[in-house]
């Protein structure tokens, strides 16, 4: 038997950091922790673009649809594409459904610990979530007496999803908040005759009616306090001026409150990074993951008896947050001048 094992730069392993790529020298024999490492780098950046720049939703397609073809109401999920608050980027090739009778007897115990009973009301939440598999087994280096499990290891990396129904509400405080904070500003009246607030006025208005992170969450979500102050008129001359400062508080303040940073702890996978299962079978509601991208909520009205059947269903997808392409953008931008 041999007493010599693989090796490869003859650097001890040591904890792979996404900031770091590989330097190839002359003469430099790469092992897998150098191809680990490099991979690790470029994977790291795109998730880190995609989710500062880009910010998290869906792309196209993943319409959510109610059909019934034969086998009870089933939950529909088109085919398309999906940004993560990680930054992964999630495919969906092919339209998904799922049964929603199958799903309510998978967790009739978990269901009827929460509360709900026969005839009663429901939500489910539909989310999309990223998953990688191992996948291409191929031979591997090794003792030379082994069993043949250990002479194969997978190869490659498979992108792939996790199509969900799950009894608790995905957490998306930054859709939200986001949301709330251009509905608060956009409740303020614009003056083209003064008095009006200066742009540091405006500035402190909004700091002013921020709700302390601390405090306990209200339902649905709130972030600021009610409605700007009666007194507040911004001028209309300084518009510009008021979008830039309400721009640069939103990215250097606010958006750090909510902004899922998987660069350190703060993810503690709850960005759905590396769930198990695929495709969209049902999984008990007791697992309590926030992660993943909302893309519906079902209403479900409960038949009579038991065990929990359904008796109706209403899909509402408002909340979901979508991201749109530049090109689009930009066709808005030009009718958004016309209409002004």
């Amino acid at each position: 038997m041999s007493t010599f094992s693989t090796n490869g730069t003859g650097i001890s392993s040591a904890p792979i950091d996404p900031r770091k790529r590989v330097r190839y020298l002359q003469g430099m024999v790469l092992g897998p922790d150098d191809f680990i490492q490099e991979s690790t780098y470029h994977s790291h950046h795109n998730q880190l673009l995609a989710r500062e720049a880009i910010g998290y939703g869906t792309l196209s397609g993943l319409n959510v649809t109610l059909e019934d073809r034969g086998k009870g109401l089933e939950v529909r999920v088109s085919a398309g594409a999906a940004l993560d608050r990680c930054g992964h980027l999630i495919c969906v090739g092919r339209d998904q459904c799922a049964v929603i009778n199958d799903w309510l007897r998978v967790n009739q115990a978990d269901l009827t610990a929460r509360g709900w009973t026969p005839g009663g009301n429901g939500s489910v939440w539909v989310v999309l979530s990223h998953r990688e598999c191992l996948t291409d087994s191929a031979p591997v280096p090794g003792e030379p007496c082994r069993c043949d499990d250990a002479a194969m290891q997978e190869s490659r990396i498979l992108d792939d999803f996790r199509l969900e129904l799950r009894a608790v509400t995905p957490e998306q405080d930054e859709e939200a908040a986001s949301r709330d904070f251009f509905d608060w500003i956009r409740l303020i009246p614009i003056s083209s005759t003064p008095p009006a607030a200066t742009v540091e006025e405006f500035i402190d208005a909004v700091r002013t009616a921020l709700i302390d992170p601390s405090s306990p969450p209200s339902s649905p979500p709130d972030f600021l306090y009610g409605s700007p102050p009666a007194s507040l008129v911004l001028d209309r001359a300084l518009l510009p001026e008021y979008w830039r400062a309400a721009f640069r508080l939103w990215v250097t303040e606010l958006r750090p409150r909510w902004h899922l940073n998987c660069a350190t702890d703060a993810c503690g996978g709850d960005c759905g990074c590396g769930s198990g299962g695929t495709g969209a079978a049902a999984v008990p509601a007791t697992a309590e993951k926030t992660g993943g991208v909302y893309l519906a909520e079902l209403r479900l009205t409960l038949g009579l008896g038991t065990p929990l059947t359904l008796g109706s269903a209403a899909a509402d997808q408002s909340a979901r947050p979508i991201v749109m392409n530049l090109r689009m953008v930009q066709e808005w931008l030009l009718l958004a001048g016309m209409i002004a």
